[in-house]
């Protein structure tokens, strides 16, 4: 869906990959996708635009309720997360990750068609072992390059408005 959108996503990845190299985290590569993830095996990270809203705002409410974090878009706050997921993957316990997995696998089959059953599973998600630990280190980083981040967030809110009409007609 969001690769319908001209020009935008090489711009995106540019703004992005330049955020991510201030940060120190610039062997990171980004490509627009069909969901928020991190590939540990290329070292990429796949993001989207335009997500479910129902876990957009699961995902804001469990950190504004579990961490003391200052504010950033769902957009923001969904990329370090990623980026967290990429500082921490090697050191993690590999039978806590792999009972996670087996988590998330149930989850998937469960909620894959209903909404209801997703947002009520969305706090367990957010803490299952490696997704914590992702959003804890998320925090960490967006408190340590919060300027740069909010540099990043205006960018991408320039980026986004100059591509309105993009936007708009897909």
């Amino acid at each position: 869906m969001d690769k319908q959108i001209p020009g935008l996503e090489e711009k995106l990845n540019n703004l992005i990959n330049t955020f991510l190299k201030k940060i120190d985290c610039g062997e990171l590569d980004v490509f627009m996708g069909d969901e928020w993830a991190y590939y540990n095996n290329t070292k990429e990270i796949s993001y989207v635009l335009w997500d479910h809203s129902y876990f957009d705002i699961g995902f804001m409410n469990y950190v504004k309720k579990h961490y003391k974090c200052p504010t950033v878009s769902i957009f923001t706050l969904s990329l370090m997360h990623e980026v967290g997921h990429y500082l921490t993957i090697d050191n993690l316990n590999l039978v806590k990750l792999y009972k996670a997995h087996l988590k998330k696998k149930k989850i998937e089959k469960i909620t894959a068609n209903n909404i209801e059953t997703a947002i009520k599973l969305q706090t367990y998600y957010c803490n299952l072992y490696d997704e914590k630990i992702a959003t804890t280190k998320a925090i960490e980083l967006i408190k340590k390059h919060y300027k740069t981040v909010l540099m990043f967030e205006y960018l991408l809110a320039e980026l986004l408005k100059e591509n309105a009409g993009v936007l708009v007609q897909r």
